[in-house]
């Protein structure tokens, strides 16, 4: 007996790739068009102005309305343009900023680095707490999270106490789900079912803000409100 067997089943990660390649192809594709000549134009222009600097250029990009900021600038290579001068590196600024950053504490022995572990639901968190474990012998690591049986209504409280402990912070980590939320700066998940918005937060960073906090750096899902917002209360860093 002869025949062929099919399968009806998605090789979800071939489609991903597909869509990925097909993504970044018509992005630069738009990005080489007539209406961002100037840009590239300006870039030309201070990339072979002192070619023996070595110093990178860093062009920083604003995107309004949200569906903008959600494209890929970071891949642009807009460098391969122009040969081998200074390289070019992109960053993400928002429209507005409310607040100055703030200088980083000279009187710390190691950096106070906050973990939040937020709901994980779905999510393999391992490798990620084992990366933070490493930085034990370089920073002062304390970690906050939900586990099951946890009241969520003291979980918030904790986490905003935490946030806003008068020792302060160099770096807050967040490992969770979260998502885009404008009207209120994003929000995090820190419980299944549970969100917190970064409106809520607000008095809590700035506080940690005033405290020394420089950067923060969000491993979860749609949070550029989140980064606008943090940047607006004047982090140095964040990355999302």
């Amino acid at each position: 007996v002869t025949g062929q067997i099919s399968s009806t089943r998605t090789d979800w990660h071939s489609q991903v790739v597909q869509a990925e390649a097909k993504l970044l192809s018509e992005f630069h594709r738009w990005l080489r068009r007539e209406p961002l000549f100037p840009i590239r134009r300006q870039l030309g222009k201070a990339v072979t102005t002192d070619p023996a600097n070595p110093e990178a250029i860093t062009l920083f990009i604003t995107c309004s309305p949200l569906h903008l900021a959600r494209l890929p600038w970071e891949s642009w290579e807009v460098s391969a343009e122009f040969g081998q001068h200074r390289p070019i590196c992109i960053a993400r600024l928002p429209a507005n900023i409310h607040t100055a950053a703030t200088p980083a504490k000279k009187d710390r022995r190691k950096a106070r680095v906050l973990v939040i572990i937020g709901d994980e639901t779905g999510l393999d968190l391992s490798g990620d707490l084992q990366a933070i474990d490493t930085l034990s012998a370089l920073a002062d690591i304390h970690q906050v999270g939900w586990r099951p049986g946890m009241n969520v209504s003291d979980l918030a409280k904790t986490i905003c106490h935490k946030i806003s402990d008068r020792n302060g912070w160099d770096m807050l980590f967040f490992f969770g789900h979260s998502n885009e939320a404008e009207s209120v700066g994003g929000e995090i998940s820190i419980a299944p079912h549970t969100t917190v918005t970064m409106r809520e937060l607000e008095p809590y960073l700035k506080q940690a803000q005033q405290n020394g906090l420089q950067f923060a750096l969000f491993i979860s899902s749609k949070g550029l409100d989140i980064a606008d917002t943090l940047v607006y209360l004047g982090l140095n860093q964040v990355v999302v």
